[in-house]
């Protein structure tokens, strides 16, 4: 039997007179300068039609900054390295030998704005808080894009939960409330904000103390003997990077603990040894572990496990690193056009078509 959505699909064809047809409209974009925008139009025509693209009524062409081009009747207008006079009404017009049809949109190019890697205004400092109470943990984090914030406690992810709170407020504050606080909150705090400028990470000892003995003293952590602790991070990377291949990756951690914990690294479960030529690991005077991707490619993306063990315990965090493609070569160092193929004097007999050609 015919389907409905066969019937439906013979029914547009009979309304198609071959006039072309606008089916996905142009849509406004915004866009900084420096990046790049993408304008899409379906259009439907048979026969063919000549698709024409302008930019205020100025016909443009696929040289210099601008590439047109189109599949499965999508036409696209690139624009690498928009500047603010991009800032226009743009227009595809498509043609045919019945008729014509046009869609239209604003582009508005932004100055682009200097983006910073996180940095802590306002770090985490130690505190001490009483059993049962609540306690606030707060920083004050800047960076563009905004970064990601991710908290653990000695080495272990928090998320909001029944007395654990997590909030991100306006200007850069973020905060972990600890409501009716235990012996067990006792530890190593962590915040960590990323972007993919970077990563910058604040830290703080929460010390809860507890009412004992008649006189209702103050017992707190401080004054018991500790000897060995198991590993927990001081420093992580974020929970996602991101680059693009050719780039340099550094991934960058921390731990402490007593005894001294040994670093180790992982890709998709896989430990990384200096025998692996593709990574570099440097353990830096402070204490910290370097994995160095000197050249990133797209096999390199995956799951990076960092992992701290000594003979109390172990931590471990879990990076995911992203490697973008260059589908298009940057316009960050511009050449002047020249042809390799100059244009030719041709003669041509009147009504007759003529090609003219040059290769630039």
């Amino acid at each position: 039997g015919v389907t409905a959505e066969e019937i439906s699909d013979e029914r547009k064809n009979e309304l198609f007179d071959g006039q072309p047809q606008i089916v996905v409209p142009l849509s406004n974009e915004t866009t900084a300068a420096g990046q790049q925008f993408i304008l899409n139009c379906e259009i439907k025509s048979s026969p063919k039609g000549v698709v024409s693209w302008f930019r205020d009524d100025e016909r443009l062409a696929s040289i210099g900054r601008y590439e047109m081009f189109e599949k499965d009747n999508v036409y696209k207008l690139i624009c690498h390295n928009a500047q603010s006079n991009d800032s226009a009404t743009y227009r595809c017009v498509v043609a045919n030998s019945i008729g014509i049809a046009q869609s239209s949109c604003q582009v508005n190019v932004v100055a682009s704005i200097p983006r910073m890697a996180p940095k802590f205004e306002v770090p985490l400092t130690d505190k001490t808080a009483l059993a049962g109470k609540e306690v606030k943990l707060k920083c004050r984090v800047l960076g563009d894009p905004q970064p990601q914030i991710v908290w653990m406690k000695d080495g272990a992810m928090i998320n909001t939960n029944r007395r654990q709170k997590l909030e991100f407020i306006e200007n850069g504050w973020c905060s972990l409330t600890i409501f009716n606080c235990t012996a067990e909150d006792t530890g190593f705090y962590l915040c960590t904000a990323s972007n993919v400028l970077g990563t910058e990470s604040s830290h703080l000892m929460l010390t809860v103390a507890e009412i004992a003995g008649p006189d209702s003293h103050l017992v707190t952590a401080e004054n018991k003997e500790m000897q060995y602790c198991k590993p927990r991070f001081t420093r992580v990377p974020g929970t996602s990077v991101e680059t693009t291949e050719g780039s340099t990756v550094k991934l960058v951690s921390r731990a402490v603990g007593l005894p001294k914990p040994l670093i180790k690294w992982f890709k998709d479960g896989k430990e990384i040894t200096k025998m692996n030529r593709a990574y570099e690991i440097l353990l830096t005077g402070e204490g910290e572990s370097v994995l160095t991707i000197p050249y990133a490619v797209t096999k390199t993306a995956g799951t990076f496990k960092c992992v701290a063990e000594n003979s109390e315990g172990s931590a471990s965090f879990e990076t995911q690193l992203i490697v973008h493609t260059l589908l298009h070569k940057q316009y960050q160092e511009e050449q002047a056009p020249s042809f390799t193929m100059d244009l030719t004097d041709v003669g041509v007999a009147i009504g007759h078509p003529v090609t003219l050609k040059c290769r630039v």
